[in-house]
Order: structure tokens, then sequence, then C-alpha cells
């Protein structure tokens, strides 16, 4: 149903389409609002799988890596030798310092990912109504 490009493509398999015409029934859309709907879930998707955002500090010797779901599909913690030294609760108190950071670094990141899909709704609707 969706090429490379992230736009749909022209020639449809009959019987999809008769699938997408009843799920779009179904919720009361249209089968062009429909494919829109199932297009922007797709790119927030894409958007929050390949958001990085980064938590806590190398010179603290901790960072944590988050991608922008909820929860994280993506996560790269590292630990240094220095910091490891520091004795486990001042490490324990890093980490969760580095997540917590992350974790509303990538809530940030979502939510821009979702305000951006709501103006390509937006923008798709306004030239839909325009032709």
């Amino acid at each position: 149903m969706f090429g490379g490009s992230g736009a749909l493509e022209e020639e449809e398999d009959p019987e999809q389409e008769k699938q997408i015409a009843a799920a779009a029934k179904s919720m009361g859309f249209s089968v062009k609002e429909y494919k829109l709907v199932i297009k922007m879930q797709q790119n927030l998707q894409e958007a929050t799988n390949a958001l990085r955002v980064t938590g806590g500090s190398a010179d603290k010797g901790v960072t944590v890596e988050l991608d922008g779901n909820s929860p994280a599909k993506h996560v790269e913690v590292v630990i240094t030798d220095e910091a490891k030294a520091m004795g486990k609760a001042a490490l324990e108190k890093q980490i969760v310092s580095a997540i917590k950071d992350a974790s509303e670094q990538a809530q940030k990141g979502q939510a821009a990912a979702i305000q951006k899909m709501n103006q390509d709704i937006a923008t798709e609707m306004k030239g839909a109504a325009g032709q």
C-alpha cells in the first residue's frame, strides 16, 4: 500500500482496497481519509523510532540514549569507569537522573512529532478541500 517514499502507490491490490474500504466505513471515514490516517500513523511511528535523545552527562560518567517511543525500543546506557568508582549510591543517582532527563527529552520529541503530524493532516485536509 505504501511506497518507499511514503507516498501512496497508484496501483492498489483490489482485495486490499476492499479491506481498506470496509475498515474506513466501520470507522466512519472515507477511503481517502482512512488512507491519510494510516499514512500519518506510519510517519509518526517512523519519526518516533528515528528520534534519539541523550540524558545525563559524559562529564559525570553516565549517559542514556533513548528513542521517542514510550516505552523506548532503543535504550543505550554508557557508564564510565570513573562513574563506577563513585560508589553504588552515587552511581544509581546518576543513572536515575540520566534516565529521567532522557525520558523528558523523548516526551518533548514525541510531542513535536505529534504536532508535526497534526500540521501535516491539516495541510492534507486543506489540499483535499480545495480540490
